[in-house]
């Protein structure tokens, strides 16, 4: 199988509306790219989770593509039956730029007749992510590659869109509900499974990426259980012990499911940490009175003007504040995200005076490299690089958390080597922000120095 690109809906009807910036180049694009399998078993029919964002001040998107990797199957939408569910989304936007955010969705995408000859795709999946706002992905393919195209902008009334946003959207492994196979992942296994996206916004192109892993023995959090049997297979738990009830469709186990984290504009594949945990709004790893008291002061108000924020409850959120989001909240009074209380990794080594507060070392042995200042996963890179980079800057090793391993095989040498050379003397963008990983700050360009930052470690292996 080529490999697969994502985007929507290219061939509606031409529409008014209006972009934010979306001519002004000055605007900046730095959008992150995130991946997950719902179900990592090689040949499975898996739902495949994808999720975009971008930073306030950024342009929005006009177009979204995901290039996904060889070996992954996309059925015929003829085989497929019409009306059937075959994905879900949902989005937050800065709707007409008046600095709140507009949450919509969860919305569904159904199964649509397919074009004729000579156009035909593979398939088509239509759905409206709000009254004025459609969406379309269709599956294509040429002598080289399958992809799906569409566009992000059909839009049936004038609004302009500003960042923050995210929109995310999870593409189901079978139908609803005839349960027919919609995609199917690779036979073979492997820890880089890379989805490199074509994104567009403000006059810019950027393409970043995110991998996964494909097998029994993929391990996302490292906490040494599989994904396939792990029940917080983005948050360790090697016991396998839960802090509180946990919904379905949460990941990270941290009390909401993915669909309430998006809409919220919480991270929806991290347990605990800054804007991580809907139930901790002022980002001291414990949900208690100040937190109730936050989502108190919006009581009886529509989301906006309210922040998404404080809109936790019911699932999916119904875009006000009330009485089943303070109920929601206090369900979580007194406790904390973080499993260990003062000690965030649970090395038994006191927050206030660990070396690595993020990355368990019980002994204080440092790794085998230089440890940056602001530096909490001791990984060699500060969080102010790793925030740029896109990298998780609370987590040591793993899935997009070590700058030095842009492959995700827990090994840094030639080949990460290679990949930031092959945007060397670009910008950023469109170089992907993953590969400007020096100095620090970075410099906004791919050079020399992010090579030799990455050939410091050539030879190593996080863990």
């Amino acid at each position: 199988m080529r490999p697969a690109f994502l985007v929507a809906g290219a061939f509606l009807a031409t529409v008014a509306f209006s972009v934010a910036a979306d001519n002004v180049y000055a605007v900046p694009f730095n959008p992150v790219l995130s991946a997950s399998l719902i179900d990592p078993t090689p040949s499975a029919n898996g739902s495949i989770r994808l999720a975009v964002s971008l930073p306030p001040g950024d342009s929005t998107l006009s177009s979204w593509a995901v290039f996904v990797p060889n070996g992954w199957g996309i059925n015929d939408g003829a085989l497929v039956t019409d009306g059937d569910r075959v994905g879900r989304g949902t989005m937050s936007v800065d709707t007409n730029c008046d600095g709140s955010i507009n949450t919509y969705g969860p919305f569904d995408l159904l199964d649509a007749t397919i074009a004729q000859p000579p156009n035909n795709p593979t398939a088509e999946w239509a759905g409206d992510i709000n009254a004025w706002w459609s969406l379309v992905i269709t599956a294509d393919s040429d002598s080289t590659d399958q992809f799906l195209t569409a566009d992000m902008i059909n839009l049936s009334q004038f609004h302009t869109l500003c960042a923050p946003q995210t929109f995310a959207l999870t593409i189901f492994g079978r139908s609803s509900p005839h349960n027919e196979w919609v995609l199917s992942n690779p036979s073979s296994a492997g820890s880089n499974y890379t989805f490199t996206s074509d994104l567009r916004g403000g006059g810019y192109a950027a393409n970043p990426s995110a991998s996964v892993c494909v097998g029994t023995s993929c391990d996302y959090d490292a906490d040494g259980v599989s994904d396939v049997t792990d029940n917080c297979p983005t948050w360790a738990n090697p016991g396998q012990t839960l802090p509180w009830s946990v919904p379905l469709n949460d990941p990270d186990c941290d009390g909401f499911s993915s669909t309430v984290e998006d809409l919220a504009g919480a991270k929806a594949l991290v347990h605990c940490g800054y804007n991580t945990w809907p139930a901790d709004l002022n980002n001291d790893t414990f949900s208690d009175g100040t937190d109730i008291t936050t989502i108190a002061g919006s009581f009886g108000k529509a989301v906006p003007p309210a922040p998404a924020r404080h809109n936790i409850a019911p699932d999916p959120p119904d875009g006000f504040v009330d009485g089943t989001d303070i109920t929601k909240i206090a369900g979580f009074f007194g406790k904390s995200c973080a499993p260990c209380a003062t000690d965030l990794d649970c090395d038994a080594v006191n927050d206030a005076l660990d070396n690595c507060p993020n990355w368990p070392n019980p002994a204080q042995n440092l790794p085998p490299w230089p440890v940056s200042a602001n530096d909490p996963d001791c990984d060699g890179f500060s969080s102010t690089v790793e925030t740029s980079a896109g990298t998780n800057a609370a987590k040591h090793c793993g899935n997009e958390a070590w700058p030095a391993d842009l492959n995700n095989d827990t090994f840094s040498d030639v080949s990460d080597i290679t990949i930031i050379a092959g945007s060397f003397g670009k910008a950023v963008p469109p170089a992907p922000a993953r590969r400007n990983i020096a100095p620090d700050p970075v410099d906004g360009f791919v050079d020399g120095t992010d090579i030799t930052k990455v050939a410091g470690f050539f030879g190593k292996v996080c863990s």
